[in-house]
């Protein structure tokens, strides 16, 4: 976790366009649980993990049209179970509430 600190602080001394995500709230089983964050840069390259798979994919995809629209903030919720279930393609069976944070450049 250091590490992800680490390098938003390095992001915003460089000035560049970043998001981060973070979970929030977990219930039932869920890959990562509340604090874990993931950079997501402009680029779509990411740095940290909030889980891999289907969840960290829904978080940058939302992070990417966060930064692409302009706006400060998003808030996401996943259901970890398989599509059939109404879910995103997960077998974990709980929820992950994710916060988007984006960081937009500083003119």
């Amino acid at each position: 976790m250091i590490n992800v600190f680490k390098k938003i602080e390095k992001l915003l001394e460089e000035n560049e366009e970043f998001a981060v995500a973070t979970v929030i709230r977990t219930e039932g089983s869920s890959p990562r649980k509340t604090g874990a964050k993931m950079i997501v840069h402009e680029n779509g390259e990411t740095f940290g993990t909030i889980g891999g798979g289907c969840a960290e994919r829904a978080a940058k995809d939302v992070a990417l049209l966060t930064l692409e629209e302009g706006k400060r903030a998003e808030k996401l919720e996943l259901k970890l179970e398989e599509e059939a279930d109404g879910g995103i393609g997960m077998k974990c069976g709980g929820k992950m509430e994710i916060f988007i944070e984006a960081f937009q450049k500083k003119c």
